[in-house]
């Protein structure tokens, strides 16, 4: 599981505000508060969270989209 620390070292290697990666992550209109809280260890990084993270980290583009395997 991603830590607190590692999702704000991972968001600021890709030079993303907090802002920037709460809309990539689509939380909505308190999201910079939630990546926060989670920088913090406040609330825990979820999976889902930490999926969208390795996958930027590896180069993935939000305006990539997501596509299966199957085609």
């Amino acid at each position: 599981m991603m830590t607190g620390e590692e999702l704000r070292e991972a968001r600021e290697d890709l030079n993303l505000t907090r802002q920037e990666l709460a809309d990539i992550l689509r939380f909505g209109a308190n999201g910079e508060r939630r990546i926060r809280r989670m920088e913090r260890g406040e609330i825990e990084v979820s999976g889902p969270v930490s999926v969208v993270i390795d996958a930027l980290l590896d180069g993935w583009s939000p305006e990539d989209g997501w596509q299966s395997d199957d085609g």
